[in-house]
């Protein structure tokens, strides 16, 4: 996946010294004008999220290229891949019926990844030298894409706060709020 993505913006939207969760208060320099967060800033260098419109430019690309990536499938292309994975797991003579029952429980507990993640993790799967005779629990499917979906959903939202799509953290308050704002948060 990384591969698609320019390397300047991998190693930007890796880097672990720049705010992405908008903690620190930065003036218009970019340094932490925040008394409290000197002890933060003593002992790594924080940054605030880079803009411009190069950076601007190669995210737009990169959120392209992702969004693309992080497609889910449709029931037919997860039934293929299913289909595809069980003639490897000796159910080469399976009842429709029970198949199409697997496939539903697969589709509920899969269907939220990625296409490449599913067909990735498929065919890791499939290579294991245990022996696999057996179609993989849903978990062990999950364990194998989990690394990958969450880097995935990392750089997406790095990106997208790049862009300025995503707002930054609210700083809490000690304020009680009113109900009616009470009421407004719980979306009623």
């Amino acid at each position: 996946m990384t591969t698609l993505l320019p390397e300047r913006l991998i190693l930007l939207l890796n880097n672990k010294n720049i705010d992405w969760d908008n903690n620190c208060n930065f003036n218009a320099a970019g340094k932490v004008s925040n008394f409290k967060q000197e002890a933060l800033t003593n002992s790594f260098s924080m940054r605030c999220v880079p803009k411009g419109e190069l950076v601007t430019s190669e995210a737009k690309n990169a959120l392209y290229v992702l969004e693309a990536i992080m497609q889910t499938s449709t029931r037919g292309e997860f039934s293929i891949i299913f289909t595809r994975l069980s003639n490897h797991c000796g159910l080469q003579n399976k009842d429709p019926n029970m198949f199409k029952s697997m496939l539903r429980d697969y589709w509920q507990d899969l269907g939220q990844y990625p296409k490449s993640l599913i067909d990735k993790a498929c065919d890791k799967y499939r290579r294991l030298p245990s022996g696999n005779n057996f179609m993989p629990k849903s978990g062990v499917l999950i364990n194998l894409m989990d690394a990958e979906f969450h880097k995935m959903q990392t750089m997406h939202k790095r990106i997208n706060i790049i862009l300025g799509n995503v707002k930054p953290r609210v700083e809490k308050t000690n304020k009680p709020l009113s109900l009616s704002d009470t009421i407004k948060n719980m979306g009623v």
